[in-house]
């Protein structure tokens, strides 16, 4: 999170300049055209969020490939080198151990891939910061990142902005906001005005973060807005404020809502880019997973292994084989969606732009299985060859 320093404050509404005619005109079409723009992405989004291609591969992948697999190196559980005895049970250990440490990380990397993917939706969605004012410093409750949109301030006149406020605090309006019992809205609204509760310095009033500053109590009585009522409509006034704040319903000026709405722009372009890369990049390693699984799987249910002289010891042979060329091209697919992006790049020396070095954002997965894959290089080609000499034992 950003600190707080030493700044320049924006003006408060009160001393913003007065827009013109025509500057009001150039600000309500920038909004409408940011408005379009932020729905496309979002509906970008969507169709990932609902597209079928991962929804397809997850149970394919557990179900009939992972638990067969899983089945056959429990079932071929025993010491494989009997001819050196207390070392053979040493190196089958030692065999099985590299298998399953490269067989786990084969179901690992796509499943962290996915895990990474559902946590870029997440903060696509979602944020925990607010722009909007100086008492929602320190506030970090979740909110939906399209913020609400309340009438400009500059808009309109005062008059109208209390029609506006007195209806919306009809008790039928609160009802229709908060459609919840009383209990659910105390279970509900209640902690987060505990929790956003502080002492106003200037005021020597009890204040909440999360309620927008127009929304104030004080000044709704004030304004003529609310009267004096009892104690369970109030209560119920404070939820609805509450409801505003959680949905970032703040009341802006046309400067400031052209200015949250380019940063908003701005927010959900870099997620969304992060966001298609990691969607290539898990169903690339889904579908590589699966093809190399399904492959061992065939193998392993074939004649020439069920026929071998020694069943178990071809069948760890096939895994460790499946292993070994899961592992080879690992980072290759993982970096493919770079590569596409940079492809037009490619100098006369036939390298391309070093991508990394200045966007680490997009292959961080890819960063952190570097030690972990050349691991697994190693142990597949030792499991490979423990194999081996299983299978010319029991030749």
């Amino acid at each position: 999170m950003t600190t707080q320093a030493t700044v320049v404050p924006p003006s408060t509404n009160n001393a913003e300049p007065r827009l013109s005619a025509d500057e009001k005109t150039a600000l309500r079409a920038y909004l409408q055209r940011c408005e379009v723009r932020l729905s496309t992405m979002h509906r970008v989004v969507t169709a990932f969020v609902s597209g079928a291609a991962l929804m397809v591969l997850i149970p394919v992948f557990f179900k009939d490939v992972v638990g067969a697999l899983i089945q056959v190196l429990l079932n071929d559980v025993g010491n494989h080198f009997p001819a050196y005895g207390n070392t053979g049970a040493l190196m089958t250990g030692l065999l099985y151990v590299t298998i399953l440490y490269v067989f786990g990380l084969s179901i690992f990397v796509p499943l962290r891939a996915l895990y990474l993917l559902f946590k870029d939706i997440i903060d696509f969605y979602i944020t925990v910061s607010t722009p909007d004012t100086e008492e929602a410093v320190g506030l970090h409750n979740p909110a939906f990142a399209l913020t609400g949109v309340a009438i400009s301030s500059d808009e309109i006149s005062d008059e109208v902005q209390r029609e506006i406020l007195r209806y919306q605090y009809l008790p039928r309006s609160i009802d229709f906001m908060l459609p919840f019992s009383d209990k659910r809205r105390k279970e509900y609204f209640e902690p987060i005005l505990d929790a956003t509760r502080y002492e106003d310095a200037q005021t020597k009033t009890t204040r909440h973060r999360i309620i927008p500053p127009e929304r104030d109590l004080n000044m709704l009585r004030s304004d003529g807005v609310i009267a004096d009522a009892d104690e369970g409509y109030v209560r119920d006034v404070m939820y609805f404020n509450v409801a505003l704040g959680v949905g970032r319903s703040y009341q802006r000026t046309l400067v400031r809502e052209a200015a949250k709405t380019e940063m908003s722009l701005v927010r959900h372009g870099i997620y969304l880019r992060r966001l298609i890369f990691r969607y290539v990049t898990t169903l690339l390693i889904f579908l590589w997973t699966l093809m190399v699984l399904f492959g061992m799987l065939s193998i392993l249910q074939a004649n020439m292994v069920k026929n071998a002289p020694s069943p178990s010891a071809a069948g760890l042979f096939v895994i460790a084989a499946g292993c070994f060329v899961w592992t080879l091209p690992l980072r290759y697919i993982l970096h493919r969606p770079m590569n596409w992006i940079y492809r037009p790049l490619r100098s006369e020396d036939n390298k391309r732009p070093d991508a990394d070095s200045f966007d680490p954002q997009l292959n961080r997965l890819e960063r952190a299985l570097i030690p972990y894959h050349y691991l697994a290089l190693v142990a597949s080609i030792l499991g490979l060859v423990l194999a081996a000499i299983a299978i010319a034992q029991a030749g």
